[in-house]
């Protein structure tokens, strides 16, 4: 995964500041801040401890998040996250309150792949970081501090564009926690 980011990275930037030429052209076209606003579903891959499981898929999830892209391929985000966890069927009774926040970073593979030699409709964007969670359960019992974690995320957001400023998109994302325990 590390040689396939510095990859990335080394072709982010030959493309970019070798090129410099081309960049400064398309440097007008593109946003540089993007306002994220999320709502969805969730799958935990796991059950949460034995007997504790979440209906598949889970509709109570949201999260909003703003985004600043340096130029046209590399960007930045920071993302707050809410998910409610309750038990499904064949579970024993539960439910949680699962608070997350991150900081990433943002590939456009769509400019990378230059999707604009084809279509100006869809777009393709990459991101992974880190960051803290709060994992509050609710019931059976209840923690006032709740399960404090770090988080590694990471993602795919396909795009299509619907104006000069808005852009419909979905988002695939993969988190994984470390450092878990009760605080």
């Amino acid at each position: 995964m590390k040689k396939v980011l510095f990859h990335a990275l080394l072709f982010v930037y030959a493309t970019t500041f070798l090129n410099n030429s081309s960049v400064t052209a398309q440097e007008s076209d593109y946003n540089k801040w993007s306002l994220e606003l999320k709502g969805g579903m969730h799958k935990p891959v796991a059950p949460f401890a034995d007997g504790y499981y979440v209906d598949t898929p889970d509709f109570w999830q949201g999260s909003f998040g703003l985004r600043y892209m340096f130029n046209n391929y590399v960007g930045i985000r920071g993302e707050f996250g809410y998910n409610n966890f309750q038990g499904g069927e064949n579970s024993m009774e539960f439910e949680s309150d699962y608070y997350r926040a991150s900081l990433q970073g943002v590939m456009n593979f769509g400019n990378l792949l230059r999707f604009s030699e084809w279509t100006n409709t869809f777009g393709l964007l990459v991101h992974a970081g880190a960051g803290y969670s709060v994992n509050s359960p609710k019931n059976p019992i209840e923690f006032d501090s709740g399960d404090q974690m770090l988080h590694l995320v990471f993602g795919v957001s396909p795009q299509i564009r619907l104006g000069n400023r808005v852009a419909l998109t979905t988002d695939f994302s993969f988190l994984t926690h470390g450092f878990q325990g009760n605080s």
